[in-house]
């Protein structure tokens, strides 16, 4: 296209220039009552709402396709980007207000315009003159060295140019908003930061965060309809950290908490009482209301906008004189043109006096370093009725009073939504206290579930808990709603026994992150494929181990699990079962079975228990804690201790371990990271091993029919003259569904480690209390008889792909935990329960125990927290 034409829908069809520079017009009450109801109005608003419907359901993280052209226009940007930073800001300590520098870098732009637009060949020349305004414009007033909303609105009124010129389309929408005005914003931010740009006006119209107001708009659009996000959540910490990457509302909230002090609702009243909104639509729809209305409509901004040939002046707002409208204060009450139509008493001080900026407000306080964070500014130049964010004490009181109305209106809104339901509690005290068992909680559940429903609420004491026995329910919360329902419920017990630090008890935050990034590296799924070799040959030490000593199965199968763990997180050599190591592992785990419980003991209600003196009467929990508090600090301690002393003598065997300590994995925890996450993998590995091999035992003495199904395929596939290895797991698609079924039979965790949630939340219409805690009952998903039919029968073919109807949920994805905190010993403790239980299979008859009679035991089954024990006998096969 050439660039003397006009593109297609050009502004000026007839094919003259008709281009000139854009000028203000706006002056009067009038005026802007004119400029409401035209034409011109009703197009940027148009305009503002087409973007916004672009972005919906969209993330800033999503792949935005990108012409040629929106291209150009981000590099314009950073040309821009680049002027602001060759230009740094002149030593200004003397003041908190706008740095002086910001007018070099305004002039540079300014002469740089000509050729920022030629780097978009497809601008038209003539057209440049006129647009140019609107970019020079968007970064702030010179004169004034401020910024708000109309600065911004400048900048959408360049791409609305761009678009009318033909050099963007309506297919570009998306990419306008979240690349272009995003690093447009990125770019404010910078400047904001180096200039010490002053909100513009203190009774006019600034952002929501004293600047902007369209990020807080389109990024509300942009969660429109999210599963889980709601407005509210701009309060919680963990999720503005977490999603301020994927959604503009996030990170606006998360860069004012960056440069303001005190809490958002002190700084952000309007933020804060758009929270109390109960969804994203509402909000949405609600920005774009109060954008019409107090930006568009509000005449300290309005008599700022500029009018050219492409966004034309409204018939009947009187162009003003050339004087006039470069005037910056041009139409202000105190300006020197008050004599034009300033009959009235005028519209007050829009510009203003000086107010600071956060930045420049931010850096004050550090150099006196004597007013307590967050304290109103007060100073020359600053009303002392006024508050850092520059609202009058007036405003600031009403905004507080719809904040606080706001609040309590959403709280009114929040106690009428029903408590999921359960069984009524017993005591205003205790509540349903003596509903809860102290052991095989999971039976309860269980039953609850059948009674109530799925989603289940008791109160223990102080303690709200909601129990989830179905598979969608813990999905919703734990999985789509991980960023909420991913914290530890508090056991002050469990931490007595000093247990806070394995990464399942550990709090969500930055230091479990660091565990869960040290655990992957050595026992993610790809990571765990490099120990196989050594797991098979303890499995066929373990066979070994069986043939000499058959009745003590749940022994050698300790000695299995302890073995595999060890050797492949500290490179040690278990020799037999009853291993120093493995023992004090063993009573750990044992003194952990029933106090993790929720209910179980009164310190975890009421924490303050914890300090009385343990003589008392009462306190028996106090001298409990202290006598098994030395099994997990030695379970830590000293196989850790042990692996680094065989480093120190060049002794060491390759593990986990060790290579996290070479390569020196700690980060800023220190060792004391490394030897907790060690010491986690013993439990997360060796718990599941132990239970599900001797569930699978259990299982095949009682379904011995199972057992010959899996022994023909097991020859069929394998043979007689070789064991099994995990290259054989594809082909054994029977002996595959066994073991789905024996990890839904019974589960080996039948509760998984509890959740809590940290803010109020809404799930089906019923409210989850903040710091609720939140249980798993894995044991009731796996009795769903929607998705297991005859669920306390061992049905290994209800896992066979080739079967006609849908197929059930394979355990894998629930027994281990679902959503962030799912355990993460879980891929090597697959890999060697199927080595385990093929090999097995493929030497081994496993039948009922016959007394010296020649008479059959039937087998008497103790459950202990998964774990089976049973009277049978496993023999090599004849």
């Amino acid at each position: 296209m050439s660039h003397e034409g006009h593109p297609q829908d050009s502004p000026h069809p007839d094919g003259e220039t008709g281009y000139f520079i854009p000028s203000k017009a706006i002056l009067t009450q009038d005026d802007l009552e004119v400029w409401k109801q035209s034409a011109t109005h009703k197009t940027i608003v148009d305009y503002i709402a087409q973007l916004n419907s672009s972005v919906i359901n969209k993330k800033l993280t999503d792949t935005i396709y990108e012409t040629e052209n929106v291209k150009l226009v981000l590099k314009v940007l950073e040309q821009v980007e680049g002027i602001a930073q060759e230009t740094p800001p002149v030593n200004n300590n003397a003041s908190r207000f706008g740095n002086p520098a910001f007018k070099s870098f305004y002039d540079k732009v300014q002469q740089s315009l000509p050729s920022l637009h030629a780097s978009i060949p497809q601008i038209p020349q003539v057209a440049v003159p006129e647009i140019s305004i609107y970019l020079q414009e968007c970064w702030g007033n010179r004169a004034r060295i401020d910024y708000g909303s109309g600065m911004e609105l400048n900048f959408l009124c360049w791409l609305y140019c761009l678009e009318k010129l033909g050099v963007l389309s309506p297919n570009d929408h998306p990419a306008l908003v979240l690349r272009v005005f995003w690093k447009y914003l990125n770019v404010m931010r910078f400047l904001q930061k180096t200039y010490w740009l002053e909100p513009a006006g203190s009774h006019g119209v600034w952002g929501l965060d004293d600047y902007h107001f369209l990020p807080f708009l389109w990024g509300s659009g942009q969660l429109v309809g999210h599963p889980h996000l709601r407005p509210k959540s701009i309060h919680n910490a963990e999720v503005i950290e977490e999603f301020s990457q994927h959604y503009m509302y996030f990170a606006c909230i998360e860069f004012i908490n960056s440069v303001k002090t005190a809490s958002l609702r002190w700084h952000s009243p309007m933020l804060d009482d758009i929270s109390g909104v109960k969804t994203w639509d509402k909000v949405n729809s609600g920005m774009i209301k109060m954008y019409n209305a107090e930006v568009l409509g509000k005449l300290p901004v309005a008599q700022h906008f500029l009018f050219g040939s492409i966004i034309r002046r409204p018939e009947g707002i009187n162009p003003k004189s050339e004087d006039a409208a470069s005037d910056p204060h041009w139409g202000h009450a105190h300006a020197g043109v008050g004599a034009v139509g300033q009959a009235q008493s005028g519209w007050g001080d829009c510009c203003g006096i000086p107010v600071p900026s956060a930045f420049a407000a931010a850096e004050a306080e550090k150099r006196k370093a004597t007013r307590p964070s967050g304290a109103p500014l007060a100073g020359a130049g600053i009303r002392p009725t006024e508050t850092s964010t520059g609202l009058p004490a007036i405003a600031l009181a009403i905004a507080t009073l719809a904040g606080t109305w706001a609040i309590v209106d959403a709280y009114k809104r929040s106690q009428q939504c029903p408590l999921p339901p359960g069984p009524p509690e017993k005591s205003r005290i205790g509540g349903n206290m003596v509903d809860m068992p102290r052991s095989h909680q999971w039976l309860r559940f269980t039953e609850w579930a059948k009674q109530y429903g799925d989603v289940v609420h008791v109160r223990v004491h102080t303690n709200h808990i909601v129990i989830l026995s179905s598979y969608e329910a813990v999905v919703d919360l734990f999985d789509k709603r991980g960023s909420l329902y991913s914290h530890r419920s508090e056991r002050i017990m469990t931490t007595m026994m000093g247990w806070a630090h394995v990464i399942s008890a550990e709090a969500y935050g930055d230091r479990w992150r660091a565990y869960r990034r040290q655990a992957n590296s050595g026992f993610s799924k790809k990571a765990v494929v490099k120990y196989q070799d050594g797991q098979t040959k303890d499995v066929h030490i373990f066979l070994q181990r069986l043939l000499n000593d058959s009745d003590n199965f749940i022994s050698q199968i300790k000695w299995l699990a302890g073995s595999i763990i060890m050797r492949v997180t500290y490179g040690y050599k278990v020799l037999e079962s009853d291993d120093p190591h493995i023992t004090i592992a063993d009573d750990a785990l044992a003194s952990l079975e029933n106090t993790g419980l929720a209910g179980n003991y009164l310190v975890d209600s009421y924490p303050f228990l914890q300090y009385l003196p343990s003589w008392l009467p009462g306190m028996k929990f106090k001298r409990q804690a202290e006598k098994w508090r030395e099994y997990p600090m030695r379970m830590a301690q000293e196989p850790f201790d042990w692996t680094k002393e065989q480093m120190i003598n060049g002794q060491a065997a390759p593990s986990f371990l060790s290579g996290l300590l070479e390569h020196n994995n700690d980060g800023e925890y220190g060792e004391e990271l490394t030897k907790w996450t060690s010491a986690s993998m013993y439990g997360a590995g060796a718990h599941t091993t132990i239970g599900t091999i001797s569930n699978f035992i259990l299982a095949m003495v009682l379904h011995p029919e199972v057992f010959c199904k899996a022994r023909e395929e097991m020859d069929r596939v394998v043979g007689t003259e070789r064991l099994p290895t995990m290259s054989d797991r594809n082909d054994l698609p029977y002996l595959e569904c066994v073991l789905s079924e024996t990890f839904r039979w019974y589960p080996v965790a039948p509760i998984a480690v509890p959740h809590r949630v940290m803010q109020d939340d809404e799930y089906r219409g019923y409210r989850i209390p903040a710091k609720s805690t939140i249980i798993s009952n894995i044991y009731g998903i796996t009795r769903d008889e929607r998705i297991f039919p005859e669920p306390e029968n061992f049905i290994p073919e209800r896992f066979d792909i080739t079967r006609s109807g849908p197929a059930p949920f394979n355990p894998r994805d629930f027994v281990f935990g679902i959503g962030r905190r799912v355990c993460p010993g879980n891929h090597i403790a697959d890999a060697s329960v199927y080595l385990a239980v093929a090999n097995l299979v493929a030497t081994m008859d496993i039948t009922k125990a016959r007394d010296e009679g020649g008479n059959v035991i039937e087998p008497e089954v103790v459950r202990s927290s998964g774990l089976v024990r049973c009277v049978t006998t496993l023999q090599e096969r004849h």
